[in-house]
């Protein structure tokens, strides 16, 4: 368990979450749910956030991922998630 995330007033917080179970998180922890094998994606939702996209990579290739740092770099333009 996670203490409650704290967004202050005028942070514009965005959350990208990923529905790719894979590596040895997906193998050990058999999180119920969508989930990138490590977070679910329930866990990455806050009424704070102003934008959040689900997209279909796995924990450590966001790291790695040409579309999320698209979404990203449109997040860090705009406020807002490339569509």
């Amino acid at each position: 368990d996670m203490p409650p995330l704290d967004i202050p007033p005028g942070v514009e917080a965005g959350a990208i979450a990923g529905t790719r179970r894979f590596g040895l998180g997906s193998v050990v922890l058999r999180l119920p749910g969508p989930s990138d094998g490590v977070v679910r994606v329930e866990e990455t939702r806050h009424p704070r956030l102003a934008d959040h996209v689900v997209m279909p990579v796995a924990h450590s290739e966001m790291l790695v991922s040409r579309a999320v740092a698209m979404q990203v770099a449109s997040f860090l333009r705009s406020g807002r998630f490339a569509a």
